[in-house]
């Protein structure tokens, strides 16, 4: 047969081919994308049709205390049941949400130069079973050779950065960073009870906030309140057991 259209797009195209079938015919690391359904370039996947939470903010806390895919449904009820009585009983505690420097709904995936040519003309496919399973929107920045996904629910970051890392000529993955400091909450969980402490960060949180106003409770299983206690770190005080215990930790 007779090819037909613009020689050098012709051989263009089918120079691509051969790059693929020489640079990217190892198979990806197995383990890096054991929790998701993408396994290879060829694998073709329905969009992810997983209910997020409607607490976007809590289902990110409960995504960092769980170890799959999405966040835990026990752990995320368990952390609105909580949170939701703590901050009803101390109403200055309203506006303390959970906050980290990363935005995990937005990774940065960097490129060797030929694979972010080949991403950008849409002849890259070994991610493709990744970004249609994740619902990434895709935007690509020529001047520093990587593409920015954000992807369409909140998904194990640990687990989304290894599966995007491990694919071919892929140099870096990062998630996107937040600037400053701001007020946040820290979980730290035991069998008889769970742990809070309610930072109430104030001062120059541009740099990082210079001032922290502690606010601790000790949850039972069943949903009361065992301890409750405050502190300032400014304070002349000595620093309480359960500051030194819980304090930025989550476990």
């Amino acid at each position: 047969m007779k090819a037909r259209g613009n020689p050098i797009r012709v051989g263009l195209v089918c120079l691509t081919a051969f790059f693929h079938n020489l640079c990217w015919g190892a198979p990806s690391d197995a383990s890096a994308a054991a929790s998701l359904p993408c396994a290879g370039s060829s694998a073709s996947v329905a969009r992810d049709a997983h209910r997020f939470f409607p607490d976007q903010n809590l289902e990110r806390l409960a995504l960092r205390l769980s170890s799959g895919l999405y966040a835990d449904q026990p752990t995320y009820d368990r952390l609105v049941r909580d949170v939701t009585m703590i901050r009803g009983q101390n109403p200055e505690l309203r506006t303390v949400g959970y906050w980290t420097a990363q935005n995990v709904r937005v990774l940065r995936v960097t490129f060797k130069p030929l694979y972010f040519w080949l991403a950008r003309t849409r002849l890259y496919w070994d991610w493709s079973c990744l970004n249609h399973f994740l619902g990434a929107d895709i935007v690509f920045h020529p001047d520093f050779d990587y593409a920015e996904l954000t992807l369409a629910g909140l998904y194990n970051p640990f687990l989304v950065s290894k599966a995007y890392g491990a694919l071919p000529g892929v140099t870096m993955t990062e998630f996107a960073s937040m600037l400053g400091d701001t007020s946040t909450l820290y979980v730290s969980r035991e069998t008889a009870a769970w742990h809070y402490i309610f930072d109430l960060a104030g001062g120059d949180c541009p740099s990082g906030c210079t001032e922290h106003d502690l606010h601790y409770f000790e949850i039972s299983a069943d949903g009361r309140v065992l301890t409750a206690a405050t502190w300032n770190m400014n304070s002349r005080e000595s620093t309480p057991g359960w500051a030194t215990a819980y304090f930025r930790k989550y476990q």
